[in-house]
C-alpha cells in the first residue's frame, strides 16, 4: 500500500484557491476597484443593502491593495482596452451608424464615433481592471512582477 500523504513534499502541497465568492463581494470589489462614485444608489438598484461608513473605508483600503497588485499591468490593460474600442467602433458601430445615421454630416458622424470610442475604451478598461484585480485576489491568476518596457507601452498606446 502506498501512503503518499505521509510523505508529502513541497511540490505535492496544493496552494489554497478560493472556489466561490459571493456575487455581492465580487460586485463591490469591481465597483471599488474601478472607482464607482454612486455605489449606494447602485447597491439598492441590484438589491444589495448599502454598507456602513466603516465597511466602506475597509473596502477602499482592500481595493487599493488589489489595484496596486496589478498597477504595473496598467499600460497593457489600457492597450487592450484601446484595441477593444477600435474593434468595436470600426467593426460594429461605424457600420451601424452609417446605415442608420443617413441625416448626419461627416463631422457629426466622426464626433459620434470619437465619443463612442472613448466610452467603449472606458468600459473595456473597467472590465479588464475589475476582472484582473478580482482574479488575482481570489487566486485564479497570479500576477508576476514583470515590467512593461517603454517600447511595448508605446506600441500598445
Amino acid at each position: 500500500m502506498n501512503w503518499k500523504f505521509w510523505k508529502r513534499t513541497k511540490e505535492d502541497k496544493n496552494d489554497s484557491i478560493v472556489k466561490s465568492v459571493p456575487f455581492s463581494t465580487l460586485y463591490r470589489w469591481y465597483c471599488y476597484d474601478i472607482g464607482v462614485q454612486n455605489l449606494d444608489e447602485l447597491d439598492s438598484n441590484v438589491g444589495l443593502v448599502p454598507i456602513s461608513e466603516d465597511a466602506k473605508e475597509m473596502e477602499l483600503q482592500e481595493s487599493d491593495e488589489r489595484v496596486l497588485n496589478i498597477a504595473h499591468l496598467m499600460p497593457f490593460l489600457e492597450g487592450m482596452a484601446e484595441i477593444s474600442s477600435m474593434v468595436f467602433v470600426e467593426g460594429q458601430f461605424k457600420d451601424m451608424l452609417q446605415k442608420t445615421g443617413e441625416g448626419l454630416t461627416e463631422e457629426e458622424m466622426e464626433m459620434m464615433l470619437n465619443l463612442i470610442s472613448v466610452f467603449q475604451k472606458k468600459v473595456a478598461l473597467a472590465a479588464v481592471v475589475g476582472s484582473f484585480s478580482a482574479a488575482a485576489a481570489i487566486g485564479i491568476i497570479t500576477i508576476p512582477e514583470s515590467k512593461i518596457t517603454d517600447n511595448v507601452r508605446n506600441e500598445l498606446l
